[in-house]
């Protein structure tokens, strides 16, 4: 059966934590490891990441004595990665049920398949996360230069991070994200695999994000209009 691995950066959302892993925990797959990924946070998000990794064999965690920045955890997450699908999902967010097993079924039928991605529900904090549907929406795939023309041509990301489940050696190809893009190095890095195969999207619900004041893309495209423009430029 195929592996999936999933690393899961953190800091200081400790209070989020525990519920991100479980949404990755409780997907069904046999082969499954996930990685916490802590950039020294200052509240108790090691405590509960090393309580997590002691009820469950599954779950490692890395601890950073010193905060690095966001990319060093993503990139601490691709050199990680073995197993056939990798995915990022930050430590605020949650999988939808089913994702990992929709996503590995169809790049196993598909091997041309460099990455998948679906539909991202989002969720603010008072609200609480809303029940995900599990049906299966089924599948389209475009070839990388489809999705590579049809990305640039209108360079809004209507790609959710935490559905992009990748083939870990296409990722392993592309390398790393780029430190020089802080607010739209995920833009860029769809580019990068697509140009090694194809990618296919699903109606599906795939990842539940939750929406925050805390988050640095709601502070940065709030008080930046004229600079994210700019960003998606340089992505």
């Amino acid at each position: 059966m195929p592996g999936v691995d999933v690393a899961i950066p953190c800091y200081q959302y400790g209070r989020f934590l525990r519920g991100c892993v479980e949404s990755v925990l409780s997907q069904g797959l046999d082969d499954l490891r996930v990685l916490i990924i802590d950039n020294a946070s200052p509240d108790d998000s090691l405590e509960v990441a090393r309580q997590i990794a002691s009820e469950d064999r599954r779950v490692e965690v890395l601890a950073r004595p010193t905060n690095l920045g966001p990319h060093a955890s993503y990139n601490e997450g691709i050199a990680w990665a073995s197993a056939d699908y990798f995915l990022l999902l930050d430590a605020d967010d949650l999988l939808a049920p089913g994702c990992l097993s929709r996503a590995v079924s169809i790049m196993e039928d598909h091997p041309e398949i460099s990455f998948t991605h679906g539909v991202e529900v989002r969720f603010y904090l008072v609200d609480g996360p809303p029940k995900a549907p599990s049906a299966d929406s089924g599948w389209q795939i475009q070839t990388g230069a489809e999705f590579i023309g049809n990305l640039c041509r209108t360079p809004v990301n209507n790609v959710g991070a935490p559905t992009v489940v990748r083939r870990t050696s296409a990722q392993k190809r592309v390398g790393y994200y780029r430190p020089e893009l802080p607010y739209t190095d995920d833009l860029e890095m769809w580019l990068r695999p697509a140009s090694e195969g194809s990618v296919a999207q699903t109606a599906s619900v795939q990842a539940l994000r939750r929406v925050h004041g805390s988050q640095m893309s709601v502070q940065f495209q709030t008080a930046h209009q004229v600079r994210d423009f700019q960003e998606r430029e340089a992505a």
